[in-house]
């Protein structure tokens, strides 16, 4: 097991690193410090530039949506230049509670406001959560919602129970409320694991499946396209039972009778509203039919075929194409600079016409969307987490090409 950083939270780390490296010297602390100042304006705004006021906000709400390892990382960064900024309840804790918490009329108003940096938060933290006597945990206590729901299924249990059985009926009807009030969180928590395990195994099966389909669109499947898939077995790493299962996916892709559409419906309806996740899975057929580093017309349209089923649309499927050809450091490929330039801008999903702040903020949302933990918890397989890195850098190189680029015109 890898208890290292990702390359996503290395370049997270190195980004904040620099930052502070810019904003925040030892000088910087020191005027503080004399001033009796807790908090720098300055550094405040060049956190609030790389969005890291909104690094716990919902994308919904304008901000980055990330985990809190990433929050640990950028603590780390805070603390290791004794930075001025309150972080940990304005970034951190506020966020969580509000989004937890807080009823949408709270968040629509102040999460957008934290993102932006419009705001400053505190955190006060009533109540004990939890006693503890070295390592023994003496008491806890339920949040606020789940006493709410064991109270209202107890009341509910003893009104059940004394209409139809009396006192009697009451009592038991109130331990019955008890019982569920416990056993539902328990059961709606195993519920979302299986569904995520559900997923998991979906994903490989019909992934494999509809490549082994599409790679016999032609007719035949060429040994150009069985070493590609092969390739694909060894950069997921598959072994074993998983490369004997991926194998038997593909060829039941390429027996006839195979139904293209309905196994494309199949994974979608498992994996609906998880649009990065359909994604993903268009980006590995398009990995297999690009073995020889293009997409040609006739493959370009049986993957709009796809894209379709997954309710995708072209322009996606072009950004994912644009990928490989370069745009997004995928492959080296002949491209020339302006084609490259353009694949760029339709990797990150906006026109050449777009302001710096626009592109940022097209940038930040492609980078939480697809932010491999994030992926992981919709239900990615781990075995394809390289193929999720891999897809973030890209999306970095595309940002950072088109940045060089505007800042050559503007010299």
């Amino acid at each position: 097991m890898d208890f290292g950083l990702s390359p996503e939270q290395e370049m997270l780390r190195d980004t904040v690193g620099r930052c502070l490296a810019e904003t925040c010297p030892l000088d910087q602390v020191r005027s503080c410090v004399d001033a009796g100042s807790a908090v720098s304006d300055q550094v405040m705004a060049a956190l609030a530039d790389i969005g890291l006021t909104g690094l716990m906000v919902p994308e919904a709400h304008g901000g980055l949506g990330m985990s809190l390892l990433d929050a640990a990382v950028v603590a780390e960064q805070l603390g290791r230049t004794v930075a001025p900024a309150p972080f940990l309840a304005r970034s951190v804790l506020a966020p969580l509670a509000l989004t937890l918490a807080g009823s949408p009329a709270q968040q629509a108003h102040w999460l957008p406001r934290i993102a932006t940096g419009a705001v400053r938060f505190g955190v006060a933290i009533a109540g004990i959560v939890e006693e503890r006597d070295g390592a023994k945990i003496l008491r806890g206590r339920h949040s606020r919602y789940h006493k709410r729901l064991m109270n209202f299924l107890i009341w509910l249990g003893g009104f059940i129970g004394l209409l139809s059985g009396g006192w009697r009926g009451l009592v038991i009807g109130a331990l019955i409320g008890l019982a569920l009030g416990r056993l539902l969180p328990l059961l709606l928590v195993r519920f979302a694991v299986g569904k995520i395990n559900q997923v998991q195994s979906l994903f490989l099966d019909s992934t494999f499946a509809v490549m082994g389909a599409m790679s016999k669109a032609d007719g035949r499947v060429s040994a150009e396209e069985i070493r590609a898939v092969e390739a694909l077995f060894d950069q997921l790493r598959l072994s074993g039972e998983a490369r004997e299962a991926a194998k038997a996916s593909f060829n039941r892709g390429k027996s006839a009778g195979f139904d293209l559409d309905a196994e494309v419906a199949r994974f979608a309806a498992a994996a609906r509203g998880q649009r990065v996740l359909h994604q993903m899975f268009l980006q590995m057929q398009i990995a297999a039919l690009a073995a020889d580093g293009q997409i040609h017309p006739a493959e370009h349209a049986l993957l709009l075929r796809v894209a379709r089923g997954l309710g995708l649309s072209e322009t996606e499927l072009q950004a994912l194409e644009a990928m490989l050809r370069g745009g997004g450091g995928y492959a080296s490929g002949s491209a020339s600079q302006a084609s490259a330039l353009d694949d760029a801008y339709r990797v990150i999903g906006v026109e050449p016409s777009a302001s710096d702040a626009e592109l940022k903020r097209a940038y930040r949302k492609l980078m939480s969307e697809n932010h491999p933990d994030k992926l992981a918890g919709k239900g990615l397989p781990e075995s394809m987490r390289a193929m999720a890195e891999q897809k973030t850098r890209a999306i970095t190189a595309a940002y950072d090409r088109i940045e060089k680029a505007r800042r050559a015109a503007a010299a």
